[in-house]
């Protein structure tokens, strides 16, 4: 007791202690392991869950919550105060120490992740510790009596500095501390959770019926085989070692009217091997009348990947070695899937059911090439493997969203002279990405565009999201943007209506519809609308450029909207 008793009069000890040892406990309890990466993502996807789920009854909760707060203070303050309360003490030193780490590690995330898009998360961590401090403050006679015990002893040190001055100093400067926290987290964040500020209006009323989904979809996992060329020096990202394609159908029937379908190859971001990232996105490329390919490639390599050097690649780095694995990995997934439903092997699916019949076929003369980060700089490369393949012949599309470089390897680069003068291009970068740096993506227009692909000004655009925190919730345009667990309104509005637009396009021309209407949709001005807020305003629109660096005219130049962190890859 003694023991224990000196430990939690050290200050902050025992809260900084218990913080950390609550998050080891979670991080085995959440992925099995310490892996820091892994549970910050994880515990990432948690939050974002919570404040989703929370946001319809945000006001309600909140304005709760601080009633009760309210209520409970002021009985305490009634009753009389608690002389012996270590142990309440001790629990409201842990509750403190807790809810601080959270947000320390919240802090973290949202830096790299959140971009200030989450509060009511952080309000509720505000509240919550309010609540704790304030029951700690007034329940504990302690704590009321700092200043009696200041004034009536007298015991100096050798130093001749008064020991009571000290700890008198020390328990108000923990206080001060405590509430300097709290009103840290609270005051940019309570307003905007309360809904005092203007919300979002989502409204997808677009595709090739007037609806942007038409379809139920099917989702069909193939096993992938991995080459023995590779197999050892990866690491597997799924908890049975197997890698996986995964193949997003409409379901169709007889009556269906549609009878081509065309191909969609979405290329994930690093370490984004799971369907929860993109599983809404892929459904609505679907639904909207495509097939839609999603291959697994590895992240993480074995240590003995420097060992790796298969003839012919010339790949002098680890980076280079991963990404020869990484985009053979990609494109054996895409061609095995593919060659599955062409050789009608697979049959789960009503859509494969129906192509055995001949009611309908699979398009492979339109295909649009979709990549996320990684993804991004691999789309060039898959693109060019489709030409090469014989398919994309009549149509292909392009949209590489938050494009990382793509890989120097000799065998990976693209043939930009063999691409087609009719594709059609989005890049898109992001004003909060402080992942991937927008300019980036504007080297890779450069490599499409000028001069290496003879495609005219009106079939491709460079596009630069920006954010808008003047609403609730705020639409900030992070590096993952795209990703399931941080969507927003301008990933539903801009992000899916244009690429269900290509869809719908792909879709139209195949069919002999009229494309006409879904092509200005990402290739005009029309593909920088972002949405509205509850006020009528515009959701701050994105910017379009044909000259992003600014090269012939400088008034076309994005690089001036660029944030300072992200101008490394700038010229």
């Amino acid at each position: 007791m003694s023991i224990l008793n000196r430990i939690s009069k050290v200050p902050f000890l025992v809260e900084i202690s218990s913080g950390i040892l609550f998050q080891l406990i979670y991080s085995f309890l959440l992925v099995g392991s310490l892996s820091i990466s892994n549970y910050s993502f994880e515990r990432a996807v948690s939050i974002y869950e919570i404040n989703r789920s929370l946001q319809p009854i945000s006001m309600i909760l909140i304005l709760g919550y601080t009633i009760i707060i309210l209520i409970s203070l002021s009985f305490t303050l009634k009753k009389r105060r608690i002389k012996d309360g270590f142990y309440i003490d001790l629990l409201l030193k842990i509750l403190i120490g807790v809810i601080s780490i959270e947000y320390f590690l919240y802090t973290q995330i949202n830096a790299l992740l959140f971009r200030d898009g989450v509060l009511l998360y952080p309000s509720l961590l505000g509240l919550s510790l309010l609540f704790v401090v304030g029951l700690k403050l007034f329940l504990l006679t302690d704590y009321r009596e700092d200043y009696n015990t200041f004034i009536s002893r007298n015991r100096v040190s050798a130093f001749g500095i008064n020991k009571s001055s000290i700890h008198f100093a020390l328990r108000y400067l923990y206080f001060i501390l405590l509430f300097y926290l709290i009103v840290s987290i609270l005051s940019p964040v309570i307003v905007p959770s309360l809904g005092l500020s203007p919300h979002p209006v989502t409204s997808l009323n677009y595709g090739i019926t007037g609806t942007p989904n038409r379809y139920q979809v099917e989702m069909t996992q193939i096993k992938q085989t991995v080459s023995k060329e590779y197999s050892n020096y990866i690491v597997p990202d799924n908890h049975d070692g197997n890698w996986y394609t995964y193949v997003f159908s409409p379901t169709v029937n007889s009556t269906t009217k549609q009878t081509k379908f065309p191909v969609v190859l979405f290329l994930h971001g690093y370490s984004g091997t799971s369907l929860k990232f993109y599983r809404e996105l892929l459904t609505n490329l679907a639904s909207s009348g495509a097939v839609v390919i999603f291959s697994q490639y590895m992240t993480y390599t074995t240590s003995n990947i420097s060992y790796f050097n298969p003839k012919g690649i010339n790949a002098s780095t680890i980076l280079e070695k991963q990404l020869y694995i990484r985009y053979n990995m990609e494109w054996k997934g895409i061609t095995s899937a593919l060659d599955q439903i062409q050789n009608q092997t697979l049959t789960s699916a009503s859509f494969f059911k129906e192509l055995s019949s001949s009611k309908v076929s699979l398009d492979l003369s339109r295909v649009l090439v979709m990549g996320h980060s990684m993804g991004g700089g691999m789309t060039p490369f898959i693109a060019y493997q489709t030409i090469k393949r014989g398919w994309a012949n009549n149509q292909l599309l392009l949209d590489m969203e938050a494009p990382w470089l793509s890989s120097n390897v000799t065998s990976l680069k693209a043939n930009f002279s063999q691409f087609p003068s009719t594709m059609k291009i989005n890049i898109v970068g992001y004003q909060d990405d402080h992942t991937v740096s927008p300019c980036m993506g504007m080297n890779h227009y450069y490599n499409l565009i000028g001069g290496k692909v003879n495609v005219p000004d009106n079939n491709s655009y460079y596009l630069f999201l920006r954010s808008d925190r003047s609403g609730y919730p705020r639409q900030i345009t992070s590096h993952y943007l795209p990703v399931d667990i941080v969507q927003n309104t301008i990933t539903k509005m801009n992000i899916y209506r244009r690429t269900m637009s290509m869809v719908n396009y792909l879709a139209a021309e195949g069919n002999n519809l009229n494309s006409t209407q879904f092509l200005s949709q990402f290739l005009s001005l029309r593909a920088g609308f972002t949405g509205k807020w509850s006020n009528g305003r515009d959701i701050t629109q994105g910017v379009l450029s044909r000259d992003p660096f600014g090269l012939s005219n400088p008034q076309n130049n994005l690089i001036p909207l660029l944030n300072p962190a992200q101008k490394y890859a700038c010229p």
